[in-house]
C-alpha cells in the first residue's frame, strides 16, 4: 500500500484515481502467483471484485493477460 501511495493501481491504468482499500496478487496464487512485493498491487474493492470474478471465469483482466502477466511492454516483468 506504501508504494503504491494508496491508489488503485488498476483505477491509475485507467486514468482514474481511486483510494485503495485491498492488496492484490496480480498473478492469482491459486496460479502460481506469490507474496513477493513485485505480484502485489493496491486496488480498491470494485476493481478487486470485478478483477477476481474475471479470473474465477477465465477471463482476461483488463491490462493483464490470462496468465495475470502484464500486457503493458513496459512493464518490469517485460524488461530483460
Amino acid at each position: 500500500m506504501l508504494r503504491d501511495m494508496g491508489l488503485c493501481q488498476v483505477c491509475i491504468r485507467q486514468d482514474r484515481v481511486t483510494a485503495a482499500r485491498e492488496v492484490d496478487h496480480i498473478l492469482p496464487r491459486s496460479k502460481g502467483g506469490t507474496e513477493d512485493e513485485s505480484n502485489l498491487q493496491a486496488i480498491c474493492v470494485k476493481c478487486h471484485k470485478d478483477k477476481t470474478k474475471a479470473e474465477s471465469k477465465g477471463k482476461q483482466v483488463s491490462g493483464h493477460n490470462r496468465m495475470g502477466m502484464p500486457i503493458d511492454p513496459m512493464h518490469h516483468w517485460n524488461k530483460s
